[in-house]
């Protein structure tokens, strides 16, 4: 399937090495301001053994910054992937009971949205223990989760969920073409604000996904964490926090468009957007209405 991205000039590069970051990761703006300091912390799912404690702790700058232009937060500091997502990484869904009725709900109401058919092909990003890809399944799609740290294994064995141990890559999504075909969902919860390589999971998405297909993105809303004063979701994980501006801005670099977005309680306050190739399905009055609400609140 030939992809529109083939025909969209990329103008910013949306990748970024570990290190500072003192652009806009969408626009590419040098015009960032500060929201809040919080010093020199260490990665917050990097545990300490016994041992460790005798020993320096490494730690990195912690500065969220803000860019009026495309209404993107991020962090001015990325911490190596592989060091934050390490094969060992503890966090498992599946081991909170209100994360995994809330992930089944998920499930339905994306499915219903999106207008699956019967055994369609949906692909979870950061599946993490397979939790939502459970639920996908015994609504009768096919699933496949991507996931980089050894949890892949419990999806696996305990779950029954065919897991890629591997960060998510256009390689990746080739390689899965090839075998299962294009996807015809695509779903990152609190997975498409962690990830440094933007560009990449972009031209990721791009191959994989169908020519009908959803991309599905939940994560923290900057507008909840900014108005209830959400400072501890700010951690060397979220490299960035979305608002609506800044998805809008983000998705047309790929020929891409936000079709329907929502507000949730999830985390104290989430952002789930629903994005499809340009004009394959109508724009949702959710969008603009959201976008208006960013306006009246001065978010940016």
């Amino acid at each position: 399937m030939a992809s529109p991205l083939d025909r969209v000039p990329m103008m910013v590069d949306h990748d970024v090495d570990p290190g500072p970051l003192e652009r806009c990761q969408i626009t590419g703006s040098s015009d960032l301001n500060l929201v809040i300091d919080l010093g020199h912390q260490p990665p917050c799912h990097s545990l300490l053994t016994s041992e460790m404690l005798k020993h320096p702790e490494v730690m990195y700058p912690l500065r969220l910054f803000h860019c009026p232009q495309s209404g993107l937060a991020q962090l001015d500091y990325v911490v190596d992937q592989s060091l934050v997502y390490y094969p060992d990484y503890p966090y498992r869904s599946g081991i909170s009971q209100p994360l995994v009725e809330y992930q089944q709900v998920l499930a339905t109401d994306v499915a219903r949205r999106c207008g699956l058919a019967s055994k369609a092909f949906c692909v979870d990003v950061g599946s993490n223990d397979g939790t939502l890809l459970s639920h996908l399944r015994r609504l009768g799609f096919r699933t496949l989760g991507v996931e980089p740290t050894n949890i892949a294994r419990i999806a696996q064995s305990e779950q029954q969920i065919e897991t890629i141990q591997s960060f998510f890559t256009s390689s990746l999504a080739r390689d899965i073409v090839s075998e299962y075909g294009h996807a015809d969902l695509i779903t990152m919860t609190n997975v498409f604000a962690h990830m440094a390589s933007l560009g990449e999971v972009m031209r990721g998405i791009c191959a994989l996904l169908s020519r009908t297909g959803v991309f599905v993105t939940e994560s923290h809303y900057l507008l909840d964490v900014l108005e209830k004063d959400q400072f501890d979701t700010i951690y060397h994980e979220h490299i960035r926090t979305y608002s609506v501006k800044a998805l809008v801005t983000l998705f047309p670099y790929y020929g891409l468009e936000v079709f329907h977005a929502e507000r949730g309680t999830r985390y104290g306050g989430n952002i789930r957007a629903y994005v499809g190739w340009k004009g394959e399905r109508p724009i949702d009055v959710s969008v603009g209405n959201l976008l208006a609400l960013e306006e009246e609140t001065a978010l940016h």
